[in-house]
């Protein structure tokens, strides 16, 4: 990954898995400014409470840019505690396939993309634009995508 100038993301479910972070960035095996996706609520994690995110997000290595996602019926809790911690969200049908937990109407990917912008809006927060992202995690700018194709007179014109 390091040789491709791949960025790992790093899937923290409990504070054992940040200490192996650490352990891999002290071994040189991943470089700073690490990204870390911290996922809350499911058996086996970190509960999904204020407390528990907050000492989660204590014990990353210095530096690390981290989103939070809860798993289920504590996606729309753990994104409400990212936004206010001045965390990032991690949102999708892969944690939550119902864009509300108690009367569990399906979601798709904008409804739920969507209520975090609008979580992040009252809470006075600014969405972060591709090239800003991109800063943060200390990534290449992005490519300018290539010229579109298009047939002329039945032969293919780039």
């Amino acid at each position: 990954m390091a040789n491709r100038g791949i960025k790992p993301e790093l899937e923290i479910f409990e504070p054992g898995m940040a200490n192996l972070a650490q352990r891999l960035l002290d071994k040189g095996v991943i470089r700073a400014p690490l990204y870390a996706n911290l996922i809350l609520g499911s058996l086996g994690t970190i509960p999904a409470n204020a407390k528990d995110l907050a000492y989660l997000v204590s014990t990353l290595p210095e530096g690390t840019v981290w989103a939070a996602g809860g798993i289920g019926r504590y996606q729309l809790k753990v994104h409400g505690l990212a936004v206010a911690m001045g965390g990032h969200v991690r949102t999708g049908l892969e944690d939550n396939p119902y864009y509300t937990w108690r009367t569990r109407p399906p979601a798709s990917n904008h409804q739920l993309v969507s209520r975090v912008r609008r979580l992040a809006q009252l809470m006075q927060r600014d969405l972060a634009t591709p090239a800003q992202a991109r800063a943060m995690l200390d990534l290449p700018p992005a490519k300018a995508p290539p010229p579109p194709l298009a047939v002329a007179g039945g032969r293919l014109a780039i």
